[in-house]
């Protein structure tokens, strides 16, 4: 039998003259087409596996997606909200499926409270405030009257800007940002507060315990006050913000922007997601961050934000005290 010898030793100590390396040229050719063959046959099977799994997310999206349009039909979210139960009167923090009812009850969204921004004292219904201060439990009703309302304001001026001696809005005592408005949240054309926690509701339509799903006119809008209705407007940060938009208006379709006598207006919509931005009535001294559905939009492209504005400054209007709010001083 005939002994074959390396010519090269070096390569045999460096691990290069195994008995694998001897392996006939064929057969390594044969192994290299069959691996090659196994990987095309993984990768077509993973992306038939991908072009699947895709297939069944874009259906389950077609199917569960919460309707935000007014052309649809309304897909109750969250789906415990049915019409068999009784009207929502109190917030709480949530629903026990378990149980089928509300858990950690809060304030009942009826009761009448006041509520400061920037110089105006306003009085409203708990409700309104959406979504709802889940750190308040106990069905409050005994609110702070007037008196003692702004008692307490008097003794948290540096972040609130309320000055004590006039009862006006000095933004000098503020200690750090602007004060922001919380979130006040109504149905169209209605105008009633929603009884449903905007924080889970998905959409501008939510189902509420108690009532039949939403008409195809109805939907909420949320708002934030960012000047309320009084003088000294130019003492609001988004004056600038309106003034960087006319030097710099933006021409994309997401954007809608507008500047007239009455009113300026900076929006931003996304389909499905709504349109949301600043508005500014300029007669009445209203600046608002609002909120509502983009399919407004496709029905009235130049005026889909009007409706909602002036039912918010409508809100407004109504709830606003014309009175001293100075601290009584005995």
């Amino acid at each position: 039998m005939m002994t074959k010898t390396f010519q090269n030793p070096e390569r045999l100590a460096a691990g290069f003259g195994t008995v694998n390396s001897l392996i006939a040229p064929a057969e390594i050719e044969r192994d290299k087409n069959d691996r090659l063959r196994l990987k095309s046959r993984n990768e077509r099977a993973y992306m038939g596996d991908m072009q699947l799994r895709w297939l069944l997310f874009v259906l389950a999206l077609a199917f569960t997606t919460p309707a935000s349009s007014q052309g649809r039909d309304v897909q109750c979210h969250p789906t415990w909200a049915t019409p068999d139960l009784p009207i929502t009167e109190n917030t709480f923090r949530y629903w026990s499926r378990a149980r089928n009812e509300p858990v950690e009850i809060g304030p009942r969204l009826d009761a009448e409270m006041y509520s400061w921004n920037r110089g105006a004292l306003f009085q409203l219904q708990y409700g309104y405030f959406n979504p709802w201060f889940l750190s308040q439990t106990g069905e409050q009703t005994d609110f702070p009257n007037v008196d003692e309302f702004i008692s307490n304001l008097a003794t948290s001026s540096s972040s609130t800007g309320y000055d004590p001696s006039t009862g006006l809005f000095n933004p000098s005592l503020l200690d750090g940002e602007d004060v922001r408005s919380p979130t006040i949240s109504f149905w169209m054309p209605s105008l009633r507060y929603v009884e449903q926690n905007m924080r889970t509701a998905y959409n501008f339509r939510p189902c509420e315990p108690g009532r039949e799903p939403p008409e195809e006119d109805q939907y909420v809008v949320q708002f934030r006050i960012e000047w309320p209705g009084t003088e000294n407007i130019e003492q609001s940060p988004q004056i600038q913000r309106f003034e960087n938009a006319q030097l710099r208006p933006l021409s994309t379709p997401n954007f809608f922007q507008l500047f007239e006598d009455e009113y300026y207006v900076n929006l931003r919509c996304a389909l499905d997601r709504g349109c949301n931005g600043w508005i500014w009535e300029r007669e009445r001294n209203y600046i608002l961050y609002m909120r509502f559905p983009e399919s407004l939009r496709h029905e009235n492209p130049d005026g889909f934000w009007l409706a909602p504005t002036d039912a918010a400054i409508t809100l407004l209007e109504g709830w606003k005290m014309n009175e001293d709010i100075r601290v009584r001083i005995d």
